[in-house]
C-alpha cells in the first residue's frame, strides 16, 4: 500500500474492517458451549456458511446458533481493556444469536479441514451477513511477504453467563510466509502460512487464535493517493484452519481447496 498519512492508513484498515465484518459470521455450539468462526460465500447462486472441519464435523446443525455483524459502525475497544470489560460486564454489544435453516453440511477431507453449511437467507443483511461470491476461475494465493487481514471471534474474547452469550470481533494484519517442508500436515498444494506471533509482553496485545479458526483470509485493496478509495474490493484467498504454536504461524486452507468441495455438493 502506498498510504499518503498515517493517519489515511489508518483510516483506511478501519475501512477495510467495517467491510470485512459483513462477511463474518460467529456461529455458536450449543453442545460445546463455544464460539467458532464462519465465513458467509457465494457458489453457483447458493448460500453457504464456511468453517473448519473440526468445528463443525460432529455437530447436528439443530444446535448452532449464528450472528452476522452488529448495526452502526464497530466500536473500537483496545483489547486488554476488552477482556477485562468482559469480565466486569459480561458483554459488549452484539448481533442476536439466532438459528438457521441448514439445507445440507459438505465436510472436506482431515487436509483441507473445511465444512459449508448450506443455507438459503432471503435478506442476509438483515441479519448482519453478505455473501461473498466464489467463483470457478481463482487467482493464486499471494506471493510471501503480502499483508492479509483475518476477522473472527476468538474464544478469549468470549463470555457466557446467566445464559447471555457475549463476544467480540478480532481483526489482525498478518503477513503471507514462504512454505515450509518441517510443519505438520501442511501440504503446499493445499495450504499456505501466515506470521502469527502472540507475545503477552508486547505492547499491543494479540489474540490468541483459538477460536479464530474459520477466518477468512483477505487480501486488501490498495491504497494509492490520488485514486478512488474501495475497501470493499478485498478477495477470500483462504479459511484459516490451524496454529503453531511452536513456530508462531497460522496454517490456511486455499480458496481454491474450497471450491472443490463446493463444487461438489
Amino acid at each position: 500500500m502506498l498510504p499518503a498519512s498515517r493517519d489515511l492508513e489508518e483510516q483506511w484498515i478501519r475501512a477495510i474492517q467495517e467491510s470485512i465484518a459483513w462477511r463474518c459470521v460467529s456461529i455458536y455450539s450449543e453442545r460445546k458451549r463455544v464460539v467458532g468462526t464462519g465465513v458467509p460465500v457465494m457458489y453457483r447462486k447458493r448460500q453457504y456458511i464456511v468453517s473448519t472441519r473440526h468445528f463443525l464435523k460432529d455437530e447436528d446443525p439443530n444446535d448452532l446458533l449464528f450472528a452476522g455483524r452488529p448495526g452502526g459502525s464497530i466500536i473500537r475497544v483496545r483489547k486488554r481493556e476488552l477482556s477485562e470489560r468482559m469480565e466486569a460486564q459480561p458483554g459488549t454489544p452484539a448481533q442476536e444469536l439466532k438459528r438457521l435453516h441448514i439445507l445440507d453440511k459438505r465436510v472436506s477431507t482431515y487436509a483441507d479441514d473445511l465444512a459449508a453449511l448450506r443455507v438459503c437467507i432471503a435478506r442476509p443483511q438483515d441479519r448482519g451477513m453478505r455473501f461473498f461470491p466464489v467463483g470457478e476461475a481463482v487467482s493464486r494465493t499471494p506471493r510471501a511477504g503480502t499483508t492479509v487481514m483475518l476477522s473472527g471471534f476468538p474464544g478469549e474474547l468470549a463470555r457466557c453467563r446467566r445464559g447471555e452469550l457475549r463476544f467480540s470481533h478480532d481483526f489482525e494484519l498478518c503477513t503471507i510466509e514462504k512454505a515450509r517442508k518441517n510443519l505438520s500436515s501442511f501440504h503446499s498444494r493445499r495450504h499456505f502460512l501466515l506470521d502469527f506471533k502472540v507475545d503477552r509482553n508486547s505492547e499491543e496485545y494479540v489474540t490468541h487464535p483459538e477460536g479464530m479458526s474459520g477466518s477468512g483470509v483477505w487480501t486488501l485493496p490498495p491504497l494509492t493517493t490520488g485514486k478512488v478509495l474501495e475497501p470493499q474490493k478485498v478477495s477470500l484467498v483462504g479459511i484459516q484452519i490451524a496454529w503453531y504454536a511452536d513456530s508462531q504461524l497460522l496454517k490456511a486452507t486455499k480458496i481454491s481447496r474450497l471450491i472443490c468441495l463446493l463444487a461438489n455438493s
